[in-house]
Protein backbone atom coordinates (compact mmCIF):
# COMPACT_ATOMS: atom_id res chain seq x y z
CA UNK A 1 0.00 0.00 0.00
CA UNK A 2 1.37 3.87 -0.77
CA UNK A 3 0.92 6.48 1.72
CA UNK A 4 0.36 9.95 1.02
CA UNK A 5 3.89 10.45 2.30
CA UNK A 6 3.94 14.16 2.48
CA UNK A 7 1.75 17.42 1.38
CA UNK A 8 2.84 20.89 0.52
CA UNK A 9 1.09 23.57 -1.46
CA UNK A 10 -2.25 22.87 -0.31
CA UNK A 11 -5.13 24.43 1.21
CA UNK A 12 -4.85 23.18 5.03
CA UNK A 13 -4.85 19.81 4.65
CA UNK A 14 -6.72 16.83 2.67
CA UNK A 15 -8.42 15.42 6.10
CA UNK A 16 -11.89 16.51 5.88
CA UNK A 17 -14.17 18.15 8.83
CA UNK A 18 -17.12 17.47 7.74
CA UNK A 19 -17.31 13.38 7.62
CA UNK A 20 -17.86 13.28 11.61
CA UNK A 21 -21.63 13.99 12.70
CA UNK A 22 -19.96 15.44 15.84
CA UNK A 23 -17.20 18.28 14.71
CA UNK A 24 -15.04 17.48 17.24
CA UNK A 25 -14.85 13.87 17.19
CA UNK A 26 -12.99 11.40 14.30
CA UNK A 27 -13.03 8.59 12.72
CA UNK A 28 -10.95 5.47 12.92
CA UNK A 29 -10.23 4.89 8.61
CA UNK A 30 -7.29 5.06 7.04
CA UNK A 31 -8.87 7.11 4.14
CA UNK A 32 -9.01 9.73 6.79
CA UNK A 33 -5.47 9.75 8.08
CA UNK A 34 -1.67 10.86 7.20
CA UNK A 35 1.02 8.34 7.71
CA UNK A 36 4.34 8.72 6.69
CA UNK A 37 6.91 5.83 6.76
CA UNK A 38 9.91 7.28 4.48
CA UNK A 39 12.02 10.66 5.41
CA UNK A 40 12.46 13.27 2.86
CA UNK A 41 14.01 16.25 2.42
CA UNK A 42 11.99 18.96 4.82
CA UNK A 43 10.59 22.27 3.49
CA UNK A 44 12.89 23.99 6.13
CA UNK A 45 16.22 23.18 4.95
CA UNK A 46 17.63 23.68 8.70
CA UNK A 47 15.43 20.48 9.51
CA UNK A 48 17.20 17.89 7.09
CA UNK A 49 15.38 15.00 6.21
CA UNK A 50 12.36 13.89 8.18
CA UNK A 51 8.82 12.66 8.03
CA UNK A 52 6.90 15.99 7.88
CA UNK A 53 3.58 17.27 7.32
CA UNK A 54 3.37 21.13 5.57
CA UNK A 55 0.08 23.65 5.37
CA UNK A 56 0.27 26.76 2.78
CA UNK A 57 -2.94 28.52 3.33
CA UNK A 58 -2.87 30.70 0.04
CA UNK A 59 -2.51 34.12 2.58
CA UNK A 60 -1.09 35.45 5.60
CA UNK A 61 -3.44 35.04 8.38
CA UNK A 62 -3.47 35.16 12.04
CA UNK A 63 -3.53 32.64 14.36
CA UNK A 64 -5.32 31.04 17.20
CA UNK A 65 -6.09 27.79 18.77
CA UNK A 66 -4.63 24.78 17.06
CA UNK A 67 -6.37 21.11 17.34
CA UNK A 68 -5.46 17.91 16.42
CA UNK A 69 -6.47 14.51 16.40
CA UNK A 70 -3.40 11.92 16.90
CA UNK A 71 -3.37 8.55 14.54
CA UNK A 72 -6.99 6.87 15.43
CA UNK A 73 -6.37 3.88 13.34
CA UNK A 74 -6.48 0.75 16.01
CA UNK A 75 -3.97 -1.23 14.95
CA UNK A 76 -1.55 1.77 14.11
CA UNK A 77 -1.93 3.37 17.36
CA UNK A 78 2.10 2.82 18.39
CA UNK A 79 2.35 5.22 14.86
CA UNK A 80 0.85 8.12 16.35
CA UNK A 81 2.94 11.08 16.67
CA UNK A 82 4.31 11.65 20.08
CA UNK A 83 6.33 14.84 20.31
CA UNK A 84 7.05 17.63 16.85
CA UNK A 85 8.14 21.03 16.39
CA UNK A 86 5.84 23.77 14.33
CA UNK A 87 7.79 25.87 12.39
CA UNK A 88 6.26 28.74 10.35
CA UNK A 89 6.91 31.31 8.01
CA UNK A 90 5.47 34.45 5.60
CA UNK A 91 7.06 33.31 2.19
CA UNK A 92 8.12 30.14 2.38
CA UNK A 93 11.78 30.51 3.15
CA UNK A 94 12.27 32.11 6.42
CA UNK A 95 11.03 30.23 9.15
CA UNK A 96 10.27 30.50 13.05
CA UNK A 97 10.01 27.83 15.50
CA UNK A 98 7.16 28.26 17.30
CA UNK A 99 7.99 25.24 19.66
CA UNK A 100 7.92 21.61 20.69
CA UNK A 101 4.76 19.93 21.69
CA UNK A 102 3.40 16.99 22.47
CA UNK A 103 0.28 14.88 21.48
CA UNK A 104 -1.80 11.97 23.64
CA UNK A 105 -1.81 8.71 21.57
CA UNK A 106 -5.46 8.49 20.47
CA UNK A 107 -8.10 5.92 21.63
CA UNK A 108 -8.84 3.89 18.23
CA UNK A 109 -12.45 4.86 19.00
CA UNK A 110 -14.97 6.49 16.75
CA UNK A 111 -15.88 9.15 19.72
CA UNK A 112 -11.90 10.44 19.50
CA UNK A 113 -12.41 13.79 20.15
CA UNK A 114 -9.08 14.79 19.93
CA UNK A 115 -6.79 17.51 22.34
CA UNK A 116 -6.17 21.69 21.71
CA UNK A 117 -2.29 21.61 21.57
CA UNK A 118 -1.51 24.97 21.23
CA UNK A 119 -2.88 28.46 21.28
CA UNK A 120 -0.88 30.98 18.11
CA UNK A 121 -2.33 33.86 19.55
CA UNK A 122 -2.61 36.11 16.59
CA UNK A 123 1.02 34.91 14.96
CA UNK A 124 1.01 35.30 11.63
CA UNK A 125 1.44 32.39 8.98
CA UNK A 126 1.08 31.43 5.68
CA UNK A 127 3.13 28.32 5.53
CA UNK A 128 3.17 25.92 8.83
CA UNK A 129 5.31 22.80 8.77
CA UNK A 130 4.77 19.69 11.84
CA UNK A 131 8.11 17.81 12.17
CA UNK A 132 7.95 15.09 14.28
CA UNK A 133 10.12 13.70 16.64
CA UNK A 134 9.01 10.36 18.06
CA UNK A 135 6.28 8.09 18.11
CA UNK A 136 4.61 5.66 20.55
CA UNK A 137 7.02 2.72 18.78
CA UNK A 138 4.97 2.23 15.83
CA UNK A 139 7.16 1.69 12.07
CA UNK A 140 5.58 5.05 10.45
CA UNK A 141 4.48 8.38 11.77
CA UNK A 142 0.59 9.44 11.64
CA UNK A 143 -2.10 11.81 12.31
CA UNK A 144 -5.93 11.90 11.66
CA UNK A 145 -6.65 15.31 11.51
CA UNK A 146 -5.42 19.34 12.53
CA UNK A 147 -7.50 22.04 12.60
CA UNK A 148 -5.93 25.78 12.69
CA UNK A 149 -8.55 28.51 14.30
CA UNK A 150 -8.35 31.68 13.22
CA UNK A 151 -7.69 34.18 16.14
CA UNK A 152 -11.06 35.85 16.30
CA UNK A 153 -10.07 39.44 16.24
CA UNK A 154 -8.08 39.77 13.65
CA UNK A 155 -8.26 40.82 9.90
CA UNK A 156 -6.63 39.95 6.68
CA UNK A 157 -7.09 42.55 4.52
CA UNK A 158 -5.43 42.68 0.96
CA UNK A 159 -5.86 45.28 -1.81
CA UNK A 160 -5.20 45.25 -5.50
CA UNK A 161 -4.69 49.04 -5.79
CA UNK A 162 -1.64 50.50 -6.82
CA UNK A 163 -1.61 52.88 -3.69
CA UNK A 164 -2.20 50.23 -1.44
CA UNK A 165 -5.82 51.48 -0.35
CA UNK A 166 -8.91 50.66 -0.96
CA UNK A 167 -12.26 52.95 -1.49
CA UNK A 168 -14.43 51.26 1.05
CA UNK A 169 -14.19 49.93 4.60
CA UNK A 170 -16.13 46.99 6.16
CA UNK A 171 -17.37 45.34 8.98
CA UNK A 172 -19.01 42.78 10.64
CA UNK A 173 -21.09 41.74 13.67
CA UNK A 174 -21.62 40.83 16.13
CA UNK A 175 -18.22 38.86 15.99
CA UNK A 176 -18.50 35.85 17.17
CA UNK A 177 -22.29 34.81 15.83
CA UNK A 178 -24.68 32.07 16.07
CA UNK A 179 -26.40 31.59 12.92
CA UNK A 180 -26.12 35.16 10.83
CA UNK A 181 -24.65 38.54 11.04
CA UNK A 182 -24.55 41.76 9.36
CA UNK A 183 -21.67 42.84 6.96
CA UNK A 184 -21.43 46.49 6.85
CA UNK A 185 -19.88 48.27 3.75
CA UNK A 186 -18.95 51.96 4.13
CA UNK A 187 -17.63 53.25 0.35
CA UNK A 188 -16.99 56.38 -1.48
CA UNK A 189 -18.66 54.82 -4.17
CA UNK A 190 -21.73 53.41 -5.26
CA UNK A 191 -21.73 50.30 -7.54
CA UNK A 192 -21.44 45.66 -7.70
CA UNK A 193 -19.98 44.73 -4.31
CA UNK A 194 -18.94 40.56 -4.25
CA UNK A 195 -18.28 38.91 -1.13
CA UNK A 196 -17.73 35.14 -0.77
CA UNK A 197 -16.81 33.16 2.49
CA UNK A 198 -14.68 30.36 2.92
CA UNK A 199 -13.89 28.11 5.87
CA UNK A 200 -10.73 27.34 7.26
CA UNK A 201 -9.72 24.64 4.35
CA UNK A 202 -10.34 27.77 1.78
CA UNK A 203 -13.41 26.05 0.34
CA UNK A 204 -15.71 28.95 -0.51
CA UNK A 205 -19.05 27.82 0.99
CA UNK A 206 -21.21 31.11 -0.01
CA UNK A 207 -20.67 34.19 -2.70
CA UNK A 208 -23.31 36.57 -3.50
CA UNK A 209 -23.20 40.09 -5.14
CA UNK A 210 -25.27 42.67 -4.64
CA UNK A 211 -25.00 47.07 -5.26
CA UNK A 212 -23.93 48.94 -2.85
CA UNK A 213 -24.60 52.67 -1.69
CA UNK A 214 -22.22 54.94 0.28
CA UNK A 215 -23.34 52.78 3.17
CA UNK A 216 -25.17 49.70 2.69
CA UNK A 217 -26.07 46.39 5.51
CA UNK A 218 -26.28 43.27 4.33
CA UNK A 219 -27.59 40.33 6.70
CA UNK A 220 -25.94 37.11 5.77
CA UNK A 221 -27.52 34.24 7.15
CA UNK A 222 -25.14 30.84 7.44
CA UNK A 223 -27.61 28.74 9.74
CA UNK A 224 -26.84 25.94 7.01
CA UNK A 225 -23.18 25.98 7.57
CA UNK A 226 -21.24 24.12 10.55
CA UNK A 227 -19.95 26.07 13.27
CA UNK A 228 -16.44 27.48 13.01
CA UNK A 229 -13.68 29.78 11.62
CA UNK A 230 -14.25 31.27 8.31
CA UNK A 231 -13.06 34.44 6.25
CA UNK A 232 -15.43 36.63 4.37
CA UNK A 233 -13.60 38.77 1.33
CA UNK A 234 -15.63 41.60 -0.01
CA UNK A 235 -14.22 42.62 -3.72
CA UNK A 236 -15.26 46.17 -5.09
CA UNK A 237 -14.11 47.81 -8.33
CA UNK A 238 -10.75 46.89 -7.64
CA UNK A 239 -10.28 46.49 -3.98
CA UNK A 240 -10.43 44.01 -1.66
CA UNK A 241 -10.75 43.27 1.96
CA UNK A 242 -10.71 40.02 3.48
CA UNK A 243 -12.17 39.68 7.37
CA UNK A 244 -12.36 36.89 9.66
CA UNK A 245 -15.24 36.00 11.61
CA UNK A 246 -16.61 33.17 13.88
CA UNK A 247 -19.63 31.16 13.97
CA UNK A 248 -20.47 29.49 17.36
CA UNK A 249 -22.76 26.53 17.93
CA UNK A 250 -26.47 27.01 19.18
CA UNK A 251 -26.40 26.48 22.67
Amino acid sequence: MRYLYLIYIIILSPLTLSAQCFPDRHNTSWSDSWISCEQSKNPNNNRGNTHWIAYDFGSVYRLGTMRMWNLNIPEELPSGLRSFTIDYSLDGQLWTELGTYTLSMATGKSVYEGEEVTDWEGKQARYVILTPIDNYGGPCVGISEVRFGLDANSDVVTTTNQDNTTSFTIKTFPNPYVDRFTLQIESQNQGEVHFSLSNILGQVVMQQSFDSNISTQVEVNTSHLPAGNYVIKVIQDEGILSKSIVQIPLR
